[in-house]
């Protein structure tokens, strides 16, 4: 870009303070974070102060929107991407999606498509905790036969999932392996939405949310959070894995995910660029 990207970030976890610890430290060129908004006042105002620099820290989305940023970045949940990003993206507004999952909702993605469009404004999905996604977009034109992707985590990291919730899965009580689910990323994103955000950027950049299959493991002597990813077609076969560190702040999210936020940022930013 040839002028300052400035932006404004939705949810104050740990990815909205590695992005504004990472800008702070000069490690996005042209990048500028003008606001955050947490539906927890306590925590955008947290962020704000410790971060500094100008950040102001929004009492509500609309006040956000009033900062008339040129990216809004979703770092909170699925729910968000619907619940804030379309209004953005009706005023003109480029956005980034880090819950990824919420596309899974065909309306939705469809709206967004179509906004992006109509506004000529950008989409930007980074490729999370996972790093395949170029050499998987690159297969697709040869024709891709099956994606399979085996997340793996600590009991902990699942703590709150729709899927543990409603069958009321006694974390604390798994002593061993155990698959706690196996299905479409379609119903494996709706079921842990903190936790697939990764089958969701897959599906997207492959062969789509019911042909990609998603196994969930718990794993009580997993030191970090994995995912083995298969991909079987036209070009031939891949097999890659990923062991993330997870984040100091919230164990269900990888640190990897945080840091590929920023490495978007700073591929917006940059005329130089690497990769499909």
């Amino acid at each position: 870009m040839t002028r300052p990207l400035k932006l404004c970030i939705i949810g104050c976890g740990s990815i909205c303070k590695h992005i504004c610890g990472s800008i702070g430290k000069g490690n996005v060129p042209g990048a500028v974070i003008l606001g955050v908004y947490d539906r927890n006042p306590e925590r955008s105002e947290s962020v704000a102060s410790d971060f500094g620099g100008g950040i102001k820290a929004a009492s509500s989305f609309d006040e956000l929107l009033s900062l008339e940023p040129d990216l809004m970045v979703e770092a909170a949940s699925q729910s968000a991407v619907s619940e804030y990003l379309i209004t953005a993206l009706e005023r003109g507004i480029s956005v980034m999606i880090m819950s990824a999952g919420a596309l899974s909702d065909d309306v939705l993605l469809s709206r967004i498509m179509q906004l992006s469009e109509e506004r000529q404004c950008d989409v930007h999905i980074p490729s999370g905790a996972i790093g395949c996604l170029d050499a998987i977009r690159s297969a697709v034109s040869s024709g891709i036969s099956e994606v399979v992707i085996t997340t793996r985590k600590p009991p902990s990291g699942f703590e709150g999932s729709k899927y543990v919730v409603d069958n009321e899965i006694d974390l604390s009580s798994i002593k061993s392996e155990t698959v706690l689910f196996e299905g479409s990323a379609r119903d494996a994103v709706l079921l842990f939405p903190a936790n697939v955000n990764v089958a969701a950027s897959l599906s997207l950049a492959g062969i789509g949310f019911d042909r990609t299959q998603v196994r969930v493991v718990a794993d009580p002597d997993a030191k970090r959070n994995s995912h083995e990813i298969h991909v079987e077609g036209g070009f031939g076969s891949m097999h890659f894995i990923v062991n993330n560190v997870p984040s100091p702040d919230n164990p269900k999210t990888s640190y990897l995910a945080a840091l590929s936020a920023v490495e978007s940022l700073r591929n917006i930013c940059s005329s130089f660029h690497v990769g499909t």
